[in-house]
Parts: C-alpha cells; structure tokens; sequence
C-alpha cells in the first residue's frame, strides 16, 4: 500500500522538485520492488514522467531513478521503446531511453541483483538476464542512430559513450555473475557456469577477450567451482572447460603476434597446470589458427603427436585437396605443419624424411601447374632436408629467396618461443596486452583512413546557469556569495524561480539566470501534460511580469540590449506556452487582451504571440522564436524584436505579386533587412539563434501543415479576434483602437497578427470562405480608419496593414475565391471601392509599396469585373 500511494503521488501534476525528490527516495528505501511494483512505476516514469523532466534533473536524481529502473520490467520496457519503429514520433523518449539504458547497464551489480531477487532459481533468473541479450540491443542502437540525427531540441547523445557502455557490459557482467556462483548449490552453479560459457563464446573473438583480460582472476574462479562439483558431473565439467579453453586460445590467436608471444605464452601458463590435458582436442582445431599460436601451444605442451601430423602431411598431399582447396588454406595448412616439423627433434625428422608419405607430399606438390602450390611442397621439402642434411634440396634463385624469408621468420617465431620464461606478475602480461591491443586497433583506424568523429558533448546537454561574478554584468555585487541553486525539475519550481523577490531573496539572480536559461525548453518538454496545463496561466503572469534581474548576458550588452532580449525572451517563452496547451492558453491571453489592466507595449507583444503561436501550430517554423533551435548563438536585433517578427515576416514574407518584376522583389527584400538593421545587432549570451539568411532565403520555412489544428482550432482563434475587433470598433464608433499617438501602430499591428492567423489556414481550412469573408469586412473597417484619419495624419502603418492583408487574401486562394465571387460579391465590391477611395488620395508611401498598391487593386478590379 506504501508503494501504491507513492506512485499516486507521482501522478499529480502539480510536484516540485523536492516532492519528487521525496517520494523516489521513499520508493528506493523500500526496494526490492515486486514484478506488478515495478511494472507499474516503470510505466509511469517511462512514459509519462521522465520526457518532461530528466532533462531537468540533476545528477542524484537521476541515480536515483536509474536505481529504479535496473530491473527486468523495466529493462524490457526501455528496449520495447528503443526498438519501436515509429518514425520521428516519441524521438524525446527514445533519447531518454537509451541514456538510462546506457546507465543501467554501466550499474551491473545493481542489474544482477535485481534479476536475482525474484523467485525461482538464481540459475533461472540468470538466464533470464542473459536471454536479454543487451549486446544486441546495442547493435539496434548503434545502427538506428546512424539513420537518425544525434540530437533532438533537449538530448544530445554521445556515441562514444554507447560504445564505452558496450565494451565494458560484457566483462562487467561476467565477473558479477562469476562473484555469486559460490552462493549457489553445486548443481545450480555448474547450470551457471555452462550457461555463462555457451552464452560469451558465442561472442567475437576480440569481445571474449577483452572480457577474459578484464576479469582474469574471476575467469580462473570457474575451474575453482567446477572442481568442488560432483564427479558425476566430470563429463559436462569437461565440456565445458574443453570450450572454454578453445574459445579463449581462438580469442588469443586473433591477437598474437611475435611481439606479443611472450605476453600470451605468460597468460597461458597462468591459466592452470592441467590445461595439457585437452592437448588432442586442442590440436584438431589449431590448423584454423596462426602459426604463432601453434608455436604458442607446442611450446606450453612440449608435445607433438606424430599420428596427428602424419594426418596433416597426407591432407596436404592429397591431390583432391590441393586443386580444390583455396591457396590461403593451404598455406595456412603449409605454416601449420612447419611449426610443428620445427619442434621435432633430429630423430624424428629422419623418421618423417624416410616415409611415404613425406615423399607423396613432395611429388603431388611438384605436378602442380601453379608456381604457389609447387613451391608450398618445396618449402616443407626443404625444412626436413635442411635438418637431415645440412643444406637444402632447391636452389632456384627467386623460389630461395622466399624460401630464406619464410624459414628464417619461423626460426624467429621458435627462437623468441625458446628463451622465453611466464612472467610471475600476469596483472603486468594483462596490462600490456590490453594497451598493444588498443595501439593496433588505433593504428587500423589511422591505416584503413577511418576518421571518427566524436562527440565532445556529453550524453545528455546540462542546461546551466554560470552565476560567477567574472562573466555577468548584471548580478548585484552588493549581495554575498550567492548559495547554490538547484535546477529545476517541475514547472512549479520554475514558476518560484521566474517570480523570487530580489528584495526577500538573495538568490533571485541566480533562480532568475536559471530560469532565463532553461524555461523555453522546459516548457516545450512538458507540451500536453497535465502538469503545463495546471500551471500554464501562472507561467504566463509570470512571464509577461518578469523583468531583467538576473538576464545572463555578455560583457559587452548594455542596458537597452539587454531590454530588448528580455522583449525577445518573454515573445519566445509566451509561444511556447501556447504551442504546448494552447486551447488553455489562447483563451487566457485573448481575455487577458480585453480586461486586464496591460501596458500598450505589452499588448503588442501579446498580439504577437498569438500569430507566432499560430503560426507554429499550423506547421511552419520560424527559426528565430528562442529554444526551438539550441546549438546556434542568438544576435540581438536592434529594436523591439516582436515588431522585427511582425515586419520580417508580414511585409517581407508574402507571397509576391505576379507583375512585379525581379528586380523590385530583391530590392524590396533588401530595403527589409536594411530597415531592420540586423547586421548591427549585439549578441547575447545565450544557446537560441534568430537566423537572419541572405536576401534569396526565406526566414519562415513552411513545413507539414497540421490539419487537425488549422481545421479546428484555427477558425475559433480567429473568429475570436474578429469579435474582438467587432467589439473595439463599437465601442470607439469604428476608429478601432483609440491610443492616442500610438493608435496607427496598435490598429495596424492587430490587422497584420489577423492576416498571419488568416494565412495559417490557406488553402486547406474547412472555414476558409468564412474567414475570408469575415477578413474582408475587418480590411473594409481599416480602410474606412484610414480615409478618416487621413484628415489629419495619413495613417502609414495602417494602411500598410491594409496592404498586407489584401495580399493574403488574394494570394494562393484560387479555390476561395471563385466562391467568394458568387456569395460575397456586395463585400469585394465595397472592399475595391474603399481601396481605390485612398489610392486615389496619393497615399505617401514609398515606391516599392505603392507599385504593390497598384497591382493589389488591378487584381481586386479584375475580380470585381467578373460579377
């Protein structure tokens, strides 16, 4: 019952860091946890709570959770996700997975223990654990992020770590499982053993051993069980000390060289004393392995079994074998038999010389039609005359130098063999052979041109705030040493951060600096949780109240630029807000816009935010919003950057009118990013990029259109600013927004924010031909504005407006519009009479935009003609 409240706990959306903290800790106190405990909190963390908070999380907790999750069920469900082909969907979760996966791994003991903790046989439980295979789940990974990218907006993961976890799984779990065998009855611990053997000499050559290296002590503890077991046991312990025996000399054979001989030939003798035993067996499979190894073992047995090479001699003599057998088998064959001819004495090479069967390899090797195979049998000719006689039987010029090279190299190999002695110290024999095997496996690399690149980052990105005196100008020198701050794991932490009081806490820089830092990107992990939805109209007061105390910026900004990135900051964190529960989120802002007692700036950011968020919802990404793009540096624009949003990409970004010429559509571009000043700009210390490309690139890339929102949510959103318009005007007798100096700026920036919501549902809304009428009649208001206002001061920014949305109208809008020409020809009509009323007034705009006007109207008449 304990455990099930706990899990409860978890489930509320409303946590903080140290409640969370709390209950894992209590969780943890109570492990082992049973399979249906650890079933249902593996699920919930899993699925639920990790993607929107372990990036968050700080090192204990994460040990802590990990500590959790090493557990069958658990294991299970992470490779379930990592295996799962979905696509790019759950990308986040994957990423996690494969982290804590890595680290569950790395924490073997903890792993083992928890495998063996449940009921039933530990031999049961640790075939269990076997039958996992992890090694081939990090294949799986291995090869799934080869088609992937490495990162995603919060996770970046280091390969070069998976590998590390890879190499050392291995080793790691074999000295674990070998360390409990003595815990075992006999009868389940020889199971143990013959299982541990079948599974890791199943393994590559290199991987085993590496392994055997690694845990040589617990390698040689094996035997030690097996020889307590039974005797009636004596035929599987045989077996199994028979394969693992071959398999680790199959291991050492891929490895040995006649630098290292020495090293191995001192391995070898560490191994055990009756390791002659298997001589036979070891005999019949040492014609696949190298001659250094033959002189290896012949050396570590001293015997040779004349039978057995008589056997080799007639093979290689047998014509069969010798057309139909491939040249670098038979000279493996070849090095084989002269390693063995090497360590006989000079009896028995008189005895070999006056065989048959000596005889019958030289005469079938020298009917061969190929040089190669002929000189093979010359080679071993040679050695047996040379050892008879003193001197050798052929003496061609080109076949002795071979010859020289081949013989000398063996009596190299049998010489460095001979005065060789174990080393006492095999930790020093292992130390050195694992450092020859890294330098040749680096050398490969460097030979084969293999130039890997790895990843400097760490598995997972740590978003920090750096709060040292030395690199903010903005921290308070009059305050002490500020106290360590944790970061944030929940949102409610990070709405007690973004609202700490500079006057009551003295840490508010630093909370501040965290919550500048982290809060994007927190806020987009947690889209659609119960706990953004719980706290998602708080995070917004707090974010349009937030102020710069505590901004982490460079040296080099001063107070304006600072200003303005907070401007920027608070833009991004609003879209954020409402991209990630946006039904909640629109409705706040919206009824916020009308009732709440808000600054003129502050409603132009909000008006902002709402078109961005739209924008993003709809599928098109604006790269300069902050956090959706972490690797690049942020410039600072030179104003405030909500109104460089809203230029960039209302005046600039359309869809151009078809009679304009080239000419003028490049150098309206370029008037744009001039106007906006962009190269000048300061950068701020931060990890978000507004991507300013050059003049034939577009700032706003459209993607995927997401029908679901544009076709449900789009046309409430935008009906709802309509009404509020409709309801403005009413109430100012249509001159719409009445603020004084700044009315122009507030009335043209909504009429712009309602055109980008208008364009986020062309051409595939379902209400579009609702929506163009309803952006008809709302252009109609702004352009009587205009001509009324026009008595005193022509309304530049209006009318501009007005310009910008006839364009989203009319563009890319074929199928709308050819309805519209039969429902709403009275609007159209009065909307190109209006129009025409302050073109005909000479309105003072710059030629560019009055080119624009002129064709916008051309367009309009020609529409209106067809009635």
């Amino acid at each position: 019952m304990a455990i099930e409240k706990q899990i409860n706990l978890l489930k509320r959306g409303d946590l903080s860091t140290n409640e969370f903290q709390t209950i894992l800790n209590t969780i943890h106190s109570t492990l082992p946890l049973s399979e249906t405990e650890s079933l249902e909190l593996s699920t919930l963390l899993l699925q639920h709570v990790l993607p929107q908070t372990y990036t968050f999380m700080d090192e204990y907790i994460q040990t802590i959770t990990c500590d959790l999750l090493c557990s069958k069920v658990a294991l299970l469900q992470m490779i379930r996700i990592i295996k799962d082909d979905n696509g790019n969907e759950n990308m986040k979760g994957k990423y996690i997975c494969i982290d804590l996966f890595c680290r569950c791994v790395n924490n073997i003991e903890k792993l083992v223990e928890n495998f063996t903790q449940y009921q039933g046989t530990d031999y049961d439980t640790w075939k269990n654990l076997l039958s996992v295979k992890i090694i081939d789940i990090f294949g799986y990974i291995n090869i799934w992020m080869l088609n992937h990218a490495n990162s995603t907006e919060e996770i970046t993961i280091n390969r070069e770590k998976i590998k590390k976890s890879e190499e050392t799984y291995l080793f790691k779990l074999t000295s674990a499982l070998i360390g409990r065998i003595s815990t075992l009855k006999k009868f389940e611990a020889l199971n143990c053993v013959r299982q541990i053997f079948s599974y890791f000499f199943s393994l590559k050559p290199k991987d085993l051993l590496i392994i055997v290296l690694n845990i040589w002590d617990e390698w040689k503890l094996l035997y030690a069980v097996e020889n307590e077991i039974k005797i009636k046991h004596a035929r599987q312990l045989k077996e199994s000390r028979k394969n693992a025996l071959l398999g680790m000399l199959n291991a050492i054979n891929n490895a040995v060289s006649i630098d290292t001989l020495v090293l191995y030939f001192s391995l070898i003798a560490d191994f055990d004393d009756d390791l002659a035993e298997f001589n036979d067996v070891v005999m019949t499979r040492l014609t696949d392995l190298k001659v250094e190894m033959t002189f290896l073992w012949l050396k570590y047995s001293e015997n040779v079994n004349m039978e057995y090479l008589y056997e080799k001699l007639k093979k290689f003599g047998n014509k069969n074998y010798i057309i139909n057998t491939p040249v670098n088998d038979q000279r493996n064959l070849m090095n084989h038999i002269l390693a063995l001819l090497y360590f006989l004495d000079d009896t028995k090479i008189t005895e070999i010389s006056k065989r048959d069967v000596f005889l019958e390899v030289i005469s079938a090797r020298l009917e061969s039609s190929s040089t190669t195979l002929r000189q093979m049998g010359m080679f071993i000719g040679d050695l047996v005359y040379q050892k008879c006689n003193g001197k050798y039987l052929f003496h061609m010029k080109e076949y002795s130098k071979e010859r020289d090279e081949l013989l000398e190299n063996l009596y190299q190999l049998r010489t460095t063999i001979d005065q060789s002695s174990p080393c006492e110290n095999v930790q020093e024999v292992i130390g050195s052979i694992l450092e020859k095997l890294h330098k040749k496996e680096t050398e490969d690399k460097f030979n084969k041109g293999e130039n890997q690149i790895q990843d400097a980052s760490p598995i997972m990105i740590e978003i920090g705030y750096n709060s040292d005196e030395e690199d903010s100008d903005l921290d308070d020198h009059t305050v002490g040493k500020k106290p360590s701050v944790a970061k944030p794991v929940f949102l409610k932490d990070l709405l007690y951060y973004m609202t700490s009081d500079s006057q009551k806490d003295t840490s508010t820089y630093e909370k501040r600096g965290i919550a500048f830092s982290i809060g994007i990107e927190m806020v987009r992990l947690k889209k659609n949780s119960q706990e953004i939805k719980y706290y998602c109209t708080k995070l917004i007061d707090a974010g349009l109240d937030i102020d710069s105390i505590g901004f982490p910026s460079n040296k080099t900004a001063d107070e304006d630029d600072i200003h303005e990135a907070v401007e920027s900051w608070r833009v991004s964190f609003l879209v954020a807000l409402c991209t990630s529960v946006s039904d909640l989120a629109f409705k706040y802002l919206i009824e916020g816009f009308l009732s709440n007692d808000w600054s003129f700036m502050l409603r132009i950011q909000v008006l902002t935010v709402l078109g961005l968020s739209c924008r993003e919802l709809s599928g098109k990404d604006d790269t300069f919003v902050w956090g959706k793009n972490k690797s690049l540096d942020l410039p600072m624009l030179p104003q405030h950057s909500h109104q460089a949003f809203i230029n960039l990409d209302t005046e600039y970004q359309r869809n151009k009118i078809q009679d304009l010429d080239q000419e003028q559509k490049e150098q309206k571009l370029v008037e744009a990013l001039e106007s906006a000043d962009i190269s000048s700009g300061n950068v701020v210390y931060r990890s978000r990029n507004l991507d300013i490309k050059n003049k034939s690139s577009e700032i706003a890339i459209n993607q995927t259109k997401r029908t679901t929102f544009i076709n449900k949510s789009l046309p409430k959103i935008f009906f709802t600013m309509v009404s509020v318009w409709q309801k403005i005007n009413t109430l100012t007798h249509g001159r719409g927004f009445v603020a004084g100096s700044f009315s122009d700026q507030f009335n043209s920036h909504f009429l712009d924010i309602l055109a980008i919501i208008y364009t986020c549902g062309v051409p595939n809304c379902i209400e579009l031909q609702e929506m163009s009428l309803e952006l008809i009649l709302c252009i109609c208001g702004a352009l009587q504005i205009v001509q009324e206002s026009s008595r005193e001061e022509f309304p530049v920014r209006l009318f501009q407006s007005c310009i910008n949305s006839i364009r989203s109208l009319l563009a890319e809008n074929e199928r709308v519009l050819s309805v519209l020409k039969t429902t709403a020809n009275v609007q159209l009509s009065t909307l190109t009479e209006l129009y025409s009323q302050v073109l005909s007034n000479s309105p003072p705009v710059d030629r560019t935009s009055g080119d624009i006007s002129t064709a916008l109207l051309h367009q309009l008449q020609n529409l209106s003609s067809l009635f």
